[in-house]
């Protein structure tokens, strides 16, 4: 508890127009709680759901990267970045949700699971590493990728996948995709490298 409410202060501290804001932390029957801002839009796979996935993945990339950013200069990595945690606003503004160590904190439960989405999770975390900034760049390509290609870099039981990502290559996006640009084909491949 007391971690916790160390971990909330510093995130509640933190402002950037891409990071929705922490407001207040709480207790109830069911234990220690926070509350965020509500974002009116939609996550990043229904915002980027249209024939210029592209152009739209491209457009808020940059903010999307900016917020990691923000969030790394103050030590603190997202820990579940996917298209869920990724909204974009009626207003084209990206909002990353669900992120810190106050996410991890909630979602560890006494037997010791992991926090996080297999899908999207570094090979260093399936091994229950800590979080860092590379975990995140690792997770923002696998976003990439769905994005891109219409799917996750490796699909199947919860186990495949973690195995997947510790041990083999996804194919580029660009194999997969043939309308995918080089520049953002290679971006992608260097952030699951």
């Amino acid at each position: 508890a007391v971690r916790f409410k160390r971990e909330f202060r510093t995130v509640a501290q933190l402002t950037h127009p891409n990071l929705v804001r922490v407001l207040e932390l709480g207790v109830d029957d069911a234990g220690l709680y926070f509350t965020m801002e509500l974002v009116d839009g939609v996550d990043l796979r229904r915002h980027c759901a249209a024939a210029d996935r592209i152009a739209r993945l491209e457009r808020v990339l940059p903010e999307i990267v900016a917020a990691l950013a923000h969030l790394h200069e103050h030590g603190i990595a997202h820990c579940d970045l996917k298209p869920d945690n990724v909204l974009v606003t009626d207003c084209g503004v990206v909002k990353l949700v669900d992120f810190g160590v106050l996410s991890e904190l909630a979602r560890r439960d006494g037997d010791g699971h992991l926090a996080g989405t297999p899908a999207y999770l570094a090979p260093e975390r399936a091994t229950g590493a800590a979080a860092s900034a590379a975990t995140d760049v690792y997770a923002l390509g696998c976003t990439m990728y769905e994005i891109l290609t219409g799917h996750p870099p490796f699909r199947g039981t919860v186990q495949a996948v973690l195995e997947a990502h510790a041990s083999q290559r996804a194919p580029s996006p660009r194999e997969l995709a043939a309308d995918v640009p080089p520049a953002l084909d290679e971006l992608c491949v260097s952030m699951l490298g």
